[in-house]
């Protein structure tokens, strides 16, 4: 017996029922228990919302409540905790015992969107079953690295350890899993994935968060198209295992998931959008000119990078379709990246970037394993990153494991943020995490 004088479960022994259970329950066997949080509640009139896990529910006081519930039902506030024996009639769950499991001492905060816990959860689960299932490797590596992140662009976060000697080692969050995962690969493990938190410093904005869950794998004796298809038939049957289908609708517009998708190479769009053929303006110097004279801002300490960056945002990001996916592939090699030069051409890179409904989700290589070629790059990049501000050398634990061997392959990077934006229909990377700091 209660405090209410009723037999009711004592809260967390495994008997209370879900308000979606109540009410096939309730039918069968003339009541049974519930217990969640109100979220409305009118003590007049005597009804109110009972939340729980499974969903929400009308409640209403059955008029053959006994005095001690009716008199707690008028001292109760939206945001209570409340366990209850219902009835169901004519569809409605009516209380017929009352008991308050916690009070509520502050206003209910603003309720977490759904796409930020329960639709990312079904994307995290699927995505783990589909690698599971097409013979991935799940794996785990560590979040500390001993240096940080060489790419242009990409800032790491820098903490430190203070060992029982009490000296200050200092270490970086992981920008990416990827030089841990090609770690493995060298050591025998072919065909690998990893879900994960990224960390980035000093990017925040509408679509990127500095903290994000990212997906990365890598395919052994692969190559950049062998990536391409095993993403195209991830995110198009996960469009399936979502909606039953293949088409989802982002921003007003239809998308249509079914592979092949449209590839087109980088070079290709440069002509198409910006008249600039970079085959013949290859020099830092030339392709400056070509992008000053099209309206878009050139400084003289700019890099090719720099120069290439801001020509893409202005004319080439915004004129990419909406209405489909589509693969942008063969990047310049000027841009830094750890990806393999194209067979035709030294001067591009087999890499390839997807966007969906405007949206950047993916990045992918042929891996570059010759570690005479990735010291070089490493190298080169050095001195203008240190200009810049970075505080860390070159990744030796890295280079050395592609000195003993790492086997041709080929790995992406894919947001699942804003996978999970996609799904969720929003243009803001705050809509799907459920907590955020900053």
């Amino acid at each position: 017996m209660n405090q209410l004088g009723v037999e009711l479960y004592p809260a967390g022994s495994g008997r209370t029922h879900t308000i979606t259970e109540a009410l096939s329950v309730s039918r069968k066997s003339g009541n049974c228990i519930i217990a969640g949080r109100l979220v409305t509640v009118d003590v007049d009139a005597g009804i109110g919302t009972l939340r729980d896990a499974s969903g929400s529910a009308s409640l209403r006081l059955h008029s053959d409540s006994d005095v001690r519930s009716q008199s707690l039902f008028k001292e109760l506030i939206a945001g209570d905790i409340v366990e209850c024996r219902v009835v169901t009639e004519c569809d409605a769950i009516q209380i017929r015992d009352l008991r308050l499991l916690v009070p509520s001492y502050r206003t209910f905060p603003e309720h977490i969107p759904d796409s930020a816990v329960t639709l990312k959860s079904n994307i995290l689960k699927y995505t783990a079953q589909f690698f599971d299932e097409h013979g991935f490797l799940g794996v785990d590596t560590p979040y500390f690295m001993a240096e940080p992140d060489l790419t242009p662009g990409i800032t790491s976060f820098k903490t430190e350890f203070h060992d029982p000697a009490g000296r200050a080692i200092s270490y970086y969050l992981q920008t990416s899993p990827e030089h841990y995962m090609k770690r493995l690969l060298a050591l025998g493990y072919e065909n690998i994935y990893q879900i994960c938190r990224f960390f980035r410093d000093g990017e925040r904005y509408a679509t990127h968060h500095p903290e994000f869950v990212g997906l990365e794998w890598y395919q052994a004796y692969s190559d950049y198209r062998s990536v391409m298809q095993t993403m195209e038939e991830y995110i198009a049957s996960l469009a399936v295992s979502l909606h039953g289908e293949s088409l989802i609708t982002y921003q007003g517009r239809t998308i249509d998931l079914t592979p092949p998708w449209t590839r087109t190479t980088v070079r290709d769009l440069i002509l198409e959008h910006a008249g600039i053929d970079l085959k013949h303006n290859w020099t830092l110097d030339s392709f400056k000119k070509c992008v000053a004279a099209r309206d878009v801002e050139v400084s003289e300490d700019d890099t090719w990078e720099d120069v290439f960056h801001r020509l893409f945002l202005k004319k080439i990001e915004s004129n990419l379709p909406h209405d489909r996916p589509i693969i942008l592939t063969e990047y310049p090699v000027c841009l830094p990246s750890l990806a393999r030069c194209t067979e035709e051409d030294d001067r591009f890179v087999e890499r390839f970037e997807l966007y969906i409904g405007g949206l950047e989700l993916a990045n992918a290589f042929t891996e570059l394993n010759d570690p005479e070629e990735q010291r070089t790059r490493f190298t080169e990049q050095l001195p203008g990153e240190q200009a810049r501000g970075y505080d860390g050398g070159v990744d030796e634990a890295f280079l050395a494991a592609l000195e003993y061997g790492m086997p041709p392959a080929a790995g992406i990077a894919l947001g699942l943020d804003r996978l999970t934006m996609l799904f969720a229909d929003t243009t803001s990377i705050d809509d799907v995490i459920a907590f955020r700091n900053f």
